[in-house]
């Protein structure tokens, strides 16, 4: 058995048969625990967690059975082995400690060698199980994990399960040192341990995932929980968790949490897990996954849809740059353009990014379309003397080897470069600032012009603004379509083309849609406008 001692729990209420069964042990490196009945049994258990339990059958007070019973009710100590040794012969008691989840059965007297490698096999399964539970423990708090709660799904009957995560908690990463978040995350999984026994009039497993997540299993045995109970148990999760500030270090930080739940017996925890990205994309603070499955289904059957059509859109060479004119307002010529990705399906149908581009971003094939995009447009512009712009999402600006890829062919193709805008959105979402600082840095060398699209649409950083740069103001299409009849959108343009003209930026009005926004915009001295007045993209420049 090597050198590490194994703690064996003996359970009988007469001490003779206690001490047979140590000295037919006495040389196998075994610590004993001593219990008299079946309660001290359970209390022992609880409290050294021994390696095996051997245990008569009939004692006073509580007996093995019942012991026993109760052992496979805790999570602690469920997986305990425990061999019963009893002078019982009947069929039926020995059915019964099988039932109550006794793993072994002896009958006295008992054999002394039988007894020894009975013990080796419990001992050794004892450890099997150890490891089982150290897999099955959260490593920060202790309490089980989801490996356990996958255990518990497949071997027990259950009505509802709860995810919740923790708002933020990334940011929770990027303020505080790692040592921080981990004392916030102990502190909130030991007052949900503590609370939410008393909290609920019906038993909850607590189970704790990590990285902020946790989650509530209601228990074998309960009663079905209908659509209406299972919301307001989130409505008091919700109020138990911002019941008071988590104090860590004199700091005080406030708590909330986006809830997942299923009442769904089957596929509980990917149906939970689904509701909880759904609540967590719409900013829902708690949702219930069978009242959005079908609409998820609907969801996912789209994007796949697209997906194939993005797919063989790349394939077939199917994703072209389409380019709007942008018309200087002073001598109403076309100097400048905008490429514009599209993609054309099976039957010839050319769709604009609004239906591809979300799925794009979230696979594979995203850097090709700008990629796709640069390459066409370079080419088609290297014979040409108008301007050009393209899109660039934070997405690519962020990314190295996107980066790397537009220096490359800016370096490459300098004429051409020396009549390229960037058109970004202004986005307080943006990781690296400096970065994309250095970034900008490095093209402007070359002559490149920056943009901020949709100006105005909602997140405006004046700073920031002149931070980046910015050649170029493109006055989101939000404020210019209601131009003609909503003079406090009028106001905001003016105060934009103000604010340019005294930064030496020039301004695009965009969705330019009819004549008469068109005058209004002139008037206000708006540089360039783009929009279908003007002319809608084509796949081809005049």
């Amino acid at each position: 058995m090597g050198q590490e001692s194994y703690r064996i729990l003996i359970v009988d209420d007469i001490e003779d048969n206690r001490l047979a069964i140590k000295a037919a042990l006495r040389k196998q490196e075994y610590t004993f625990l001593d219990a008299h009945n079946g309660q001290e049994g359970f209390d022992q258990a609880v409290a050294h967690m021994p390696d095996l339990i051997i245990t008569d059958a009939m004692m006073p007070q509580v007996d093995g059975f019942e012991m026993t019973r109760q052992l496979r009710e805790q999570e602690k100590t469920r997986r305990i082995p425990v061999l019963m040794i009893s002078a019982l012969d009947e069929k039926r008691d020995k059915l019964r400690a099988l039932e109550t989840g006794v793993d072994d059965f002896i009958s006295k007297p008992f054999d002394k060698t039988e007894l020894r490698v009975r013990c080796r096999a419990f001992i050794k399964s004892s450890l099997l199980n150890r490891q089982y539970v150290l897999a099955t423990k959260n490593p920060l708090s202790g309490f089980a994990n989801r490996t356990a709660l996958l255990e518990d799904l497949r071997s027990q009957r259950h009505t509802a399960l709860f995810i919740l995560a923790i708002d933020s908690y990334e940011e929770f990463h990027e303020i505080h040192a790692r040592e921080m978040v981990d004392s916030i995350e102990l502190e909130f999984a030991q007052r949900l341990y503590s609370a939410v026994p008393h909290s609920f009039d019906m038993p909850l497993n607590l189970y704790h995932f990590g990285d902020g997540e946790f989650a509530l299993l209601l228990k074998n045995g309960t009663s079905e929980v209908g659509p209406e109970r299972a919301s307001g148990i989130c409505q008091q999760l919700h109020d138990l968790v911002q019941r008071g500030s988590i104090t860590i270090n004199q700091n005080d930080f406030e708590i909330s949490v986006t809830i997942g739940y299923s009442i769904s017996s089957r596929n509980t925890y990917e149906n939970a897990r689904m509701a909880l990205r759904y609540a967590q994309k719409t900013r829902r603070p708690h949702v219930l996954a069978e009242e959005i499955q079908e609409q998820v289904h609907q969801s996912v059957q789209h994007n796949f849809n697209w997906l194939r059509k993005l797919k063989e859109a790349i394939q077939d060479d199917n994703i072209v740059a389409y380019y709007q004119p942008l018309l200087n307002n002073a001598t109403n010529t076309i100097e400048r353009y905008e490429s514009l990705v599209r993609l054309i399906d099976e039957d010839g149908t050319v769709h604009s990014p609004f239906h591809f581009l979300p799925v794009a971003k979230s696979s594979r094939y995203y850097f090709f379309l700008t990629q796709s995009v640069v390459e066409q447009s370079f080419d088609i512009f290297a014979d040409s003397e108008a301007g050009f712009s393209i899109n660039l999402t934070k997405d690519d600006i962020e990314q190295d080897f996107i980066r790397g890829f537009l220096l490359k062919k800016i370096m490459e193709n300098p004429e051409t470069a020396k009549r390229l805008t960037f058109e970004f959105v202004e986005d307080e979402s943006l990781q690296n600032f400096g970065q994309v600082k250095k970034f900008i840095d490095q093209i402007k060398q070359y002559g490149v012009k920056i943009a901020i699209d949709d100006f105005g649409s909602g997140y405006s950083n004046f700073e920031r603004l002149l931070e980046l740069q910015a050649d170029v103001l493109k006055i989101d299409g939000s404020l210019v379509k209601d131009i003609d009849h909503n003079p406090v959108k009028r106001h905001i343009v003016e105060t934009i083309k103000t604010f340019a003209d005294k930064t030496n930026m020039q301004t695009v009005a965009e969705f330019v849609s009819s004549e008469e926004i068109f005058r209004i915009v002139r008037e206000i001295g708006i540089d360039y406008s783009q929009g279908y007045y003007v002319s809608p993209p084509q796949p081809r420049i005049k």
